[in-house]
């Protein structure tokens, strides 16, 4: 069972930031082992929890945790290897995009966890403003619970779209939204290096239980508009 982070991982996070080469990474590579293992004593340790929201969710350690390295085409910064770590759960797919996930994340800096929709996935968003039209009310009232637990959403939104005048003004940018999640910093910080982490993240992934189910319940609809 899953008791905390070690201060070695944090350090050995601080090192690569410094190092950040391949030399480096292959001499310490027993200490980022260490690290990896940690993360997917952690991701076993939540499976139960989360096959309990869905069933269907990927739980294998090595689909869900990052790779350290990085994939240069995406990044704008050319370091090789990344100086933090995260997990994601959500079904198998080929592509993320358009897949409903929860995610844990941890850094120096700070550690935080949430769920969303990965991606700029157009049909996602243009249902979802379909449902937001016909049913207000259920996502206002997910967001409503969801900043009541602490949590803030983040994303990119369309510079050009009209939203109609009757739409609550809670949700006016979430109308425009074309990329949507939401996210959690872990306070206090330390409470990643003890056993306390593990049913902090249990709970927080079963409040966003439900607007997961709303995302995947979106995403069933564009896949059957898609097969018909």
């Amino acid at each position: 069972m899953f008791n905390g982070f070690s201060e070695e991982t944090i350090q050995f996070f601080l090192d690569i930031r410094f190092n950040n080469n391949q030399e480096y990474f292959n001499q310490n590579k027993e200490r980022y082992k260490q690290a990896r293992d940690e993360f997917c004593l952690l991701i076993d340790s939540l499976a139960e929890n989360i096959l309990n929201i869905d069933s269907k969710i990927d739980i294998r350690p090595h689909k869900c945790l990052a790779r350290i390295r990085r994939d240069a085409r995406y990044y704008k910064n050319q370091d090789p290897y990344r100086d933090h770590m995260w997990f994601l759960f959500k079904r198998p797919s080929k592509e993320r995009l358009g897949s409903p996930f929860f995610w844990f994340e941890l850094s120096i800096e700070k550690a935080t966890c949430g769920a969303g929709l990965w991606g700029e996935y157009k049909p996602f968003y243009d249902v979802l403003r379909q449902n937001i039209i016909k049913d207000p009310l259920t996502l206002e009232k997910l967001l409503m619970d969801l900043q009541h637990d602490g949590y803030t959403y983040y994303g990119s939104t369309l510079k050009r779209i009209k939203v109609p005048d009757f739409i609550p003004s809670s949700l006016k940018d979430i109308y425009k939204s074309k990329s949507l999640y939401f996210s959690k910093d872990l306070d206090p910080y330390s409470i990643v290096f003890t056993k306390d982490l593990l049913p902090y993240l249990i709970n927080e992934y079963n409040n966003l239980a439900q607007y997961y189910h709303y995302c995947r319940h979106i995403v069933d609809i564009v896949n059957k508009q898609n097969n018909q």
